[in-house]
């Protein structure tokens, strides 16, 4: 059986890739974005973890709120990406100006 410290260093191990990822792929758009969603899931899970330790609620509904950021985040996010494919054929973060205006 897993415990819930286990947990609690997984979901960790989660949120480093994801900053990680972040520092390294930081030309490429969809992988930044891919990353702050496993940022976003990192925090959300470790949130759930924390109250099934200490038997809360409140954790619960700041996941919610956390899930319903990070939705909303990823429909802008891959909004701007369509839009930044269609006009240069590229996903990188160097054809971004050329949104202005």
């Amino acid at each position: 059986m897993i415990n819930l410290e286990n947990l609690m260093c997984l979901f960790g191990l989660l949120f480093l890739i994801g900053c990680i990822g972040i520092c390294l792929k930081r030309e490429n758009c969809l992988l930044a974005l891919i990353s702050i969603e496993l940022m976003y899931l990192g925090i959300i899970f470790s949130f759930i973890v924390f109250a099934r330790l200490h038997n809360l609620v409140c954790p619960y509904v700041w996941a919610l709120v956390i899930l319903i950021i990070a939705a909303c985040e990823s429909a802008i996010g891959l909004g701007i990406l369509v839009t930044l494919y269609k006009r240069s054929k590229s996903v990188s973060f160097s054809y971004y100006r050329t949104l202005h205006g």
